[in-house]
Protein backbone atom coordinates (compact mmCIF):
# COMPACT_ATOMS: atom_id res chain seq x y z
CA UNK A 1 0.00 0.00 0.00
CA UNK A 2 1.40 3.41 -0.96
CA UNK A 3 1.99 6.28 1.46
CA UNK A 4 -0.88 8.13 -0.21
CA UNK A 5 -3.23 5.21 0.38
CA UNK A 6 -2.07 4.91 3.99
CA UNK A 7 -2.68 8.61 4.52
CA UNK A 8 -6.12 8.43 2.93
CA UNK A 9 -7.06 5.43 5.05
CA UNK A 10 -5.88 7.23 8.16
CA UNK A 11 -7.99 10.28 7.31
CA UNK A 12 -10.98 8.04 6.65
CA UNK A 13 -10.63 6.34 10.04
CA UNK A 14 -10.33 9.74 11.74
CA UNK A 15 -13.44 11.09 10.05
CA UNK A 16 -15.41 7.94 10.85
CA UNK A 17 -14.34 8.14 14.49
CA UNK A 18 -15.37 11.79 14.57
CA UNK A 19 -18.76 10.87 13.14
CA UNK A 20 -19.29 8.13 15.70
CA UNK A 21 -18.35 10.55 18.48
CA UNK A 22 -21.02 12.96 17.24
CA UNK A 23 -23.63 10.20 17.28
CA UNK A 24 -22.58 9.19 20.79
CA UNK A 25 -22.92 12.77 22.01
CA UNK A 26 -26.33 13.09 20.35
CA UNK A 27 -27.44 9.88 22.02
CA UNK A 28 -26.23 10.99 25.45
CA UNK A 29 -27.98 14.34 25.09
CA UNK A 30 -31.21 12.68 23.97
CA UNK A 31 -31.12 10.41 27.03
CA UNK A 32 -30.44 13.36 29.34
CA UNK A 33 -33.31 15.34 27.85
CA UNK A 34 -35.69 12.39 28.10
CA UNK A 35 -34.83 11.88 31.76
CA UNK A 36 -35.29 15.59 32.43
CA UNK A 37 -38.67 15.56 30.69
CA UNK A 38 -39.77 12.58 32.77
CA UNK A 39 -38.68 14.23 36.01
CA UNK A 40 -40.82 17.17 34.99
CA UNK A 41 -43.74 14.94 34.08
CA UNK A 42 -43.69 12.41 36.91
CA UNK A 43 -42.27 14.53 39.74
CA UNK A 44 -43.66 17.92 38.70
CA UNK A 45 -40.07 19.19 38.51
CA UNK A 46 -40.72 22.30 36.44
CA UNK A 47 -37.02 23.23 36.17
CA UNK A 48 -36.30 19.83 34.62
CA UNK A 49 -39.31 20.20 32.33
CA UNK A 50 -38.02 23.57 31.18
CA UNK A 51 -34.58 22.07 30.56
CA UNK A 52 -36.10 19.36 28.35
CA UNK A 53 -38.33 21.83 26.52
CA UNK A 54 -35.52 24.24 25.68
CA UNK A 55 -32.58 21.87 25.45
CA UNK A 56 -32.60 20.22 22.02
CA UNK A 57 -30.69 22.93 20.11
CA UNK A 58 -27.38 21.12 20.62
CA UNK A 59 -28.86 17.89 19.25
CA UNK A 60 -30.13 19.74 16.18
CA UNK A 61 -26.73 21.35 15.65
CA UNK A 62 -24.93 18.01 15.94
CA UNK A 63 -27.35 16.49 13.44
CA UNK A 64 -26.45 19.19 10.92
CA UNK A 65 -22.70 18.73 11.49
CA UNK A 66 -22.99 14.94 11.24
CA UNK A 67 -24.96 15.16 8.00
CA UNK A 68 -22.28 17.41 6.51
CA UNK A 69 -19.52 15.03 7.59
CA UNK A 70 -21.35 12.03 6.13
CA UNK A 71 -21.52 13.73 2.74
CA UNK A 72 -17.79 14.51 2.93
CA UNK A 73 -16.94 10.91 3.84
CA UNK A 74 -18.94 9.43 0.98
CA UNK A 75 -17.56 11.90 -1.58
CA UNK A 76 -13.93 11.72 -0.45
CA UNK A 77 -13.49 8.03 0.24
CA UNK A 78 -16.14 6.11 -1.76
CA UNK A 79 -16.66 3.55 1.05
CA UNK A 80 -16.94 -0.13 0.23
CA UNK A 81 -20.19 -2.05 0.76
CA UNK A 82 -19.60 -2.97 4.40
CA UNK A 83 -18.49 0.52 5.38
CA UNK A 84 -21.32 2.06 3.39
CA UNK A 85 -23.83 -0.05 5.32
CA UNK A 86 -22.37 1.30 8.54
CA UNK A 87 -22.56 4.88 7.29
CA UNK A 88 -26.14 4.39 6.10
CA UNK A 89 -27.05 3.03 9.52
CA UNK A 90 -25.46 6.04 11.19
CA UNK A 91 -27.40 8.36 8.90
CA UNK A 92 -30.69 6.71 9.82
CA UNK A 93 -29.87 6.50 13.54
CA UNK A 94 -29.05 10.21 13.62
CA UNK A 95 -32.55 10.99 12.36
CA UNK A 96 -34.16 8.84 15.04
CA UNK A 97 -32.01 10.30 17.81
CA UNK A 98 -32.96 13.81 16.73
CA UNK A 99 -36.63 12.85 16.76
CA UNK A 100 -36.25 11.43 20.26
CA UNK A 101 -34.92 14.85 21.25
CA UNK A 102 -37.99 16.45 19.68
CA UNK A 103 -40.34 14.10 21.55
CA UNK A 104 -38.50 14.79 24.81
CA UNK A 105 -38.96 18.51 24.23
CA UNK A 106 -42.67 17.85 23.67
CA UNK A 107 -42.85 15.89 26.92
CA UNK A 108 -41.14 18.80 28.67
CA UNK A 109 -43.76 21.20 27.31
CA UNK A 110 -46.58 18.88 28.38
CA UNK A 111 -45.03 18.58 31.85
CA UNK A 112 -45.11 22.37 32.16
CA UNK A 113 -48.78 22.39 31.15
CA UNK A 114 -49.73 19.54 33.48
CA UNK A 115 -47.86 20.69 36.56
CA UNK A 116 -49.18 18.64 39.50
CA UNK A 117 -52.30 17.49 37.64
CA UNK A 118 -50.90 14.14 36.45
CA UNK A 119 -49.84 13.16 39.97
CA UNK A 120 -53.44 13.56 41.12
CA UNK A 121 -54.79 11.04 38.58
CA UNK A 122 -54.83 7.24 38.44
CA UNK A 123 -52.68 7.30 35.30
CA UNK A 124 -49.35 8.33 36.80
CA UNK A 125 -48.23 4.84 37.86
CA UNK A 126 -48.99 3.24 34.49
CA UNK A 127 -47.39 6.13 32.62
CA UNK A 128 -44.31 5.85 34.83
CA UNK A 129 -44.01 2.13 34.10
CA UNK A 130 -44.18 2.81 30.38
CA UNK A 131 -41.71 5.68 30.68
CA UNK A 132 -39.12 3.62 32.57
CA UNK A 133 -39.30 0.89 29.95
CA UNK A 134 -38.74 3.45 27.19
CA UNK A 135 -35.73 4.89 29.04
CA UNK A 136 -34.27 1.38 29.31
CA UNK A 137 -34.89 0.84 25.60
CA UNK A 138 -33.07 4.06 24.74
CA UNK A 139 -30.11 3.23 26.97
CA UNK A 140 -29.79 -0.24 25.47
CA UNK A 141 -30.41 0.87 21.88
CA UNK A 142 -27.63 3.45 22.12
CA UNK A 143 -25.28 0.94 23.75
CA UNK A 144 -26.06 -1.69 21.12
CA UNK A 145 -25.49 0.77 18.30
CA UNK A 146 -22.21 2.07 19.70
CA UNK A 147 -20.84 -1.43 20.38
CA UNK A 148 -22.42 -3.19 17.37
CA UNK A 149 -24.05 -5.55 19.88
CA UNK A 150 -26.51 -7.64 17.87
CA UNK A 151 -27.87 -9.57 20.85
CA UNK A 152 -28.67 -6.40 22.77
CA UNK A 153 -30.23 -4.87 19.66
CA UNK A 154 -32.56 -7.86 19.36
CA UNK A 155 -33.58 -7.44 23.01
CA UNK A 156 -34.49 -3.80 22.35
CA UNK A 157 -36.67 -4.82 19.41
CA UNK A 158 -38.48 -7.36 21.59
CA UNK A 159 -39.18 -4.70 24.23
CA UNK A 160 -41.06 -2.59 21.70
CA UNK A 161 -43.93 -5.07 21.81
CA UNK A 162 -44.21 -4.55 25.57
CA UNK A 163 -44.31 -0.77 25.15
CA UNK A 164 -47.03 -1.10 22.52
CA UNK A 165 -49.02 -3.37 24.84
CA UNK A 166 -48.72 -0.89 27.72
CA UNK A 167 -49.73 1.93 25.41
CA UNK A 168 -52.83 0.07 24.22
CA UNK A 169 -53.90 -0.79 27.77
CA UNK A 170 -53.43 2.78 28.95
CA UNK A 171 -55.20 4.12 25.88
CA UNK A 172 -58.28 2.03 26.64
CA UNK A 173 -58.31 3.24 30.23
CA UNK A 174 -57.96 6.83 29.15
CA UNK A 175 -60.81 6.57 26.65
CA UNK A 176 -63.06 5.22 29.41
CA UNK A 177 -61.98 8.08 31.67
CA UNK A 178 -62.71 10.63 28.96
CA UNK A 179 -66.23 9.23 28.56
CA UNK A 180 -66.82 9.38 32.31
CA UNK A 181 -65.22 12.82 32.78
CA UNK A 182 -66.02 14.92 29.71
CA UNK A 183 -65.67 18.05 31.84
CA UNK A 184 -61.86 17.82 31.80
CA UNK A 185 -60.81 17.34 28.15
CA UNK A 186 -57.51 19.26 28.44
CA UNK A 187 -56.12 16.91 31.08
CA UNK A 188 -57.12 13.83 29.10
CA UNK A 189 -55.66 15.20 25.88
CA UNK A 190 -52.34 16.04 27.53
CA UNK A 191 -52.05 12.59 29.05
CA UNK A 192 -52.82 11.08 25.65
CA UNK A 193 -50.10 13.23 24.05
CA UNK A 194 -47.61 12.04 26.69
CA UNK A 195 -48.50 8.42 25.97
CA UNK A 196 -48.10 8.92 22.24
CA UNK A 197 -44.74 10.66 22.66
CA UNK A 198 -43.43 7.78 24.78
CA UNK A 199 -44.73 5.19 22.32
CA UNK A 200 -43.03 7.01 19.44
CA UNK A 201 -39.76 7.21 21.37
CA UNK A 202 -39.99 3.44 21.80
CA UNK A 203 -40.43 3.11 18.03
CA UNK A 204 -37.35 5.27 17.42
CA UNK A 205 -35.34 3.10 19.84
CA UNK A 206 -36.50 0.03 17.93
CA UNK A 207 -35.35 1.67 14.69
CA UNK A 208 -31.89 2.34 16.14
CA UNK A 209 -31.64 -1.33 17.16
CA UNK A 210 -32.70 -2.41 13.67
CA UNK A 211 -30.03 -0.19 12.12
CA UNK A 212 -27.48 -1.91 14.38
CA UNK A 213 -28.46 -5.25 12.87
CA UNK A 214 -28.51 -3.82 9.36
CA UNK A 215 -24.94 -2.52 9.74
CA UNK A 216 -23.78 -5.99 10.80
CA UNK A 217 -25.95 -8.25 8.65
CA UNK A 218 -27.02 -6.18 5.65
CA UNK A 219 -30.64 -7.20 6.25
CA UNK A 220 -33.39 -4.63 6.58
CA UNK A 221 -35.07 -5.74 9.81
CA UNK A 222 -38.20 -3.77 9.00
CA UNK A 223 -39.07 -6.48 6.46
CA UNK A 224 -39.09 -9.79 8.27
CA UNK A 225 -39.12 -13.19 6.52
CA UNK A 226 -42.69 -13.83 7.62
CA UNK A 227 -44.11 -10.98 5.57
CA UNK A 228 -42.26 -11.88 2.42
CA UNK A 229 -40.52 -8.52 2.26
CA UNK A 230 -37.09 -9.19 3.69
CA UNK A 231 -34.41 -7.54 1.61
CA UNK A 232 -30.67 -8.00 1.79
CA UNK A 233 -28.86 -4.81 0.83
CA UNK A 234 -25.31 -4.50 -0.37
Amino acid sequence: MSDTSDHLLGRYDQDLSKLRAMVSEMGLLSLQHLNAALRGLLQADLAAAEQAFDGDERIDRLETLADELIVQIVVRYSPTAGDLRSIMSITKAITDIERIGDKSAKLGRLALLLGEDLRETDFKAALETMAMRVVQMLEEALKAFENCDQQLAEQVIEQDDAVNHEYNQLHRRLLAYMNEHPENPDLSLRILQCMRALERIGDHCCNIAEFTLFASQGVDQRHQPGDGKESTLM
